[in-house]
C-alpha cells in the first residue's frame, strides 16, 4: 500500500499537476506502458494517440496508416508488420515526410516480397517537421520511400 506522499503524487498526476521527483531526479511509483494496438484495414492516426505501438496482426490486406497532420505535432509513433502483406505508411500532407535522403517523401512502405513480416517504421513530429525511420527483421529488409 503506497504511504500518502505517493497517493498525492499519483492524485496530482490525475489532477494535472506535474509529478514529484525525487533527489536523484527520478520519477517514483510511475509505470508506463506502451499502447498497442492492432489493425487490420487502412486507419488514420490520430495525434492523440501518440506513443502507440499499431501492429497488423490479423490483417488479411495491405495496410495504409495515414499520420496526423504536422501541425498537429509533436507525436510520435511506432508501425510493426505481422504479417506477409505490405505495410505503408503515409504523409497525412503529400511532400512533407523525411527520410533516408530524401527530405520530401510522401510515405515510406514495407512492400518487398519475403522482406515484409517483423518490419518496423517509426513517425517522429515536433508540430514543424516530421521524420521517418525504418527498422528491419534483419540487415537485408528493404523499405520503399514514395515521393
Amino acid at each position: 500500500m503506497p504511504n500518502n506522499r505517493n497517493a498525492q503524487t499519483y492524485m496530482g498526476l490525475a489532477k494535472g499537476k506535474a509529478p514529484e521527483v525525487d533527489v536523484n531526479g527520478i520519477l517514483r511509483n510511475l509505470i508506463f506502458s506502451r499502447r498497442h494496438v492492432s489493425k487490420v484495414a487502412a486507419y488514420t492516426v490520430l495525434a492523440k494517440e501518440t506513443g502507440t505501438y499499431f501492429n497488423t496482426t490479423g490483417a488479411t490486406t495491405a495496410i495504409t496508416f495515414t499520420l496526423p497532420a504536422i501541425s498537429e505535432g509533436p507525436w510520435e509513433f511506432k508501425f510493426i508488420n505481422s504479417v506477409d502483406l505490405a505495410m505503408t505508411v503515409a504523409s497525412g500532407t503529400a511532400d512533407t515526410m523525411i527520410g533516408f535522403n530524401d527530405v520530401d517523401l510522401d510515405s515510406i512502405a514495407a512492400s518487398t516480397s519475403g522482406e515484409m513480416i517483423g518490419a518496423i517504421i517509426n513517425a517522429y513530429c515536433d508540430g514543424t517537421k516530421l521524420w521517418v525511420s525504418s527498422e528491419g527483421s534483419s540487415e537485408v529488409t528493404t523499405f520503399t520511400l514514395a515521393d
